[in-house]
């Protein structure tokens, strides 16, 4: 410290700053488990998976039934992960950002990414076709199902691609 007094306002300032990089550090690491369990197909949650059930942070599940989720976040623990450690072991209980709201918020998110990324390349296409298929299920609901075709042109110039 200079011992020179700074105004409470940027005070105030570089401490928000810090807590929202340490916050984003975080959510960085519970964003990437359920984008990890998504892109495998597997389930986030167990039979269990409230918190009560949890088990200590780090350590497996004593019953097996708490999901996929709190066991891949486990795992990262285990493997060394301090930042996510440090965050379940000193959060209160309603900012753990692993309830089951949360991860469905995560999945929302993921999901308008996901969305407009594919927009903006059909966008960006010159041709595209639409197939809607109607049928009822067993139980008469009907159900609607769209595919969105397209081709992804990647440009390459002669000079890149040459003939032998």
């Amino acid at each position: 410290m200079s011992g020179v007094a700074q105004p409470i306002e940027n005070i105030l300032d570089t401490n928000i700053k810090l807590e929202i990089e340490q916050n984003r550090k975080i959510l960085i690491q519970i964003v990437d488990t359920v984008f990890f369990c998504g892109r495998l197909g597997i389930g986030l949650r167990g039979h269990r998976d409230d918190a009560q059930f949890h088990p200590e942070v780090g350590c497996y599940s004593v019953n097996g039934n708490v999901g996929n989720f709190v066991e891949s976040l486990n795992f990262r623990v285990r493997a060394g992960d301090q930042t996510l450690e440090n965050h379940l072991l000193k959060c209160g209980k309603n900012k753990s950002y692993i309830s089951k709201t949360s991860q469905n918020k995560i999945i929302n998110c993921i999901g308008q990414v996901i969305s407009e990324d594919i927009i903006n390349k059909i966008k960006k296409n010159r041709y595209y076709s639409i197939i809607a298929d109607e049928a009822a299920d067993s139980s008469h609901k009907e159900q609607l199902s769209l595919v969105l075709r397209c081709q992804f042109y990647q440009h390459i110039t002669d000079t890149q691609h040459t003939l032998c």
